[in-house]
């Protein structure tokens, strides 16, 4: 299984444990910490992860309402 995590850069602490307990249990994830380096097109690397992707998990917080509530206003 290859799980992509989606969260708000403002809970990455909480993210990054989830997405450790998922590795430690051998599940694949994406986590944009570990697959993104420096000179990567972002988008590229974000649209490859989902691809690849049997599973999307969303970190749903008060911080990544507020980031899709200012994405909608923009």
């Amino acid at each position: 299984m290859n799980v992509f995590i989606s969260y708000s850069s403002r809970d990455r602490t909480f993210a990054e444990r989830i997405a450790n307990r998922l590795k430690k249990n051998g599940i694949n994830t994406w986590f944009d910490h570990w697959a993104l380096y420096t000179g990567d097109s972002i988008n590229d690397k974000i649209e490859t992860g989902l691809a690849n992707a049997n599973a999307l998990l969303i970190v749903f917080s008060e911080n990544s309402i507020v980031t899709i509530f200012i994405m909608i206003i923009l």
